[in-house]
This record gives structure tokens, sequence and C-alpha cells, in this order.
């Protein structure tokens, strides 16, 4: 069992080798974040990056730091982008946006991903919408989230507005 202090070395531990690593260019690692077999990163761009098992947006592999691709994010690049938070859970990952929203990818089984889409797992982000509200209505999306955070069982995610 990984307590909250060595989830901290492990967390220092991947920034340290995010830093060194990452395709021989120095990004800063604002915030890093621990899962279950994945652990993820946001950088001083507000981009996303992930390791580990490459199952169930758990993006990447065990050596490497991969960008996030941005699902259904308009975004300029082809990635995850204008992020301000980032929470790694045991099979489902959550970010927020600069501008409050909430984006989530992983696995679905229990509806954590919060898109009213479950059972359906999403390998790239998807936007989370407001309690069980019209997917298709304009006002049914969460915003003004300021944190986020996934937990363990597949059916914890929190979010703070």
């Amino acid at each position: 069992m990984i307590t909250k202090t060595k989830s901290v070395y492990i967390a220092i531990i991947f920034s340290i080798l995010f830093i060194s690593t990452s395709n021989a260019r120095t990004v800063k690692a604002e915030i890093v974040s621990g899962g279950e077999e994945h652990s993820m990163v946001l950088d001083q761009y507000g981009r996303v990056w992930t390791c580990g098992g490459s199952t169930l947006g758990r993006v990447g592999d065990y050596r490497k730091f991969y960008p996030v691709l941005k699902g259904e994010q308009s975004s300029d690049s082809n990635y995850l982008e204008n992020i301000y938070g980032i929470g790694a859970g045991w099979q489902h990952s959550l970010t927020v946006g600069i501008d409050g929203s909430v984006w989530s990818y992983g696995d679905n089984a229990y509806g954590e991903l919060g898109n009213n889409n479950a059972p359906t797992d999403s390998d790239y982000p998807v936007r989370v919408h407001a309690g069980q509200q019209n997917p298709s209505s304009p006002n049914s999306n969460l915003c003004n989230i300021t944190q986020v955070a996934s937990g363990r069982s597949r059916k914890y995610s929190y979010l703070k507005s």
C-alpha cells in the first residue's frame, strides 16, 4: 500500500524525470498527480502529459511521458491545452481548464467520466456534464470549477468550485 509520504516521493521523482527526459527539452512541471498505474504532469504552458499503462486513458508507456490528445476539446493544437488542474485516479483522470471547464477520460463503468455515457470508456478527454441535464443543451456542461481529484475504486471524483 502506498502511503501519502510515498506518493509525494513518487511525484517528485516523476517530476524530475519529466523535466530531464521529455524529448530532450526542459519543461517545468507545475503539478504532478499519481494514479494507480499512471501519472500526470501539468506543464508551465497548461498542457497535460501522462506516463504509465496505455489503457483506459492512461496514455503512454512506463518509460516516457506523452501529451494528452485533445479529445472533445477545441484547441489550436492536437493536444489538451489551457488546463489549470489535474487529478489522476485509479482508472480515470480529470482535468480542469482555465475557463473552469472539466474534462475526463478513462474507465466509465460507474459514470465517473460525468458525460452521461456510462458504461462507455473514453481514451480521450470528454466534457463533463452538470447533473442529469440534457447533454445537447448548451447549459449542460460543468463550469466554474477550480479544483479536481480522482479517487480509487473507479467511483469517485471530487470537484470544487
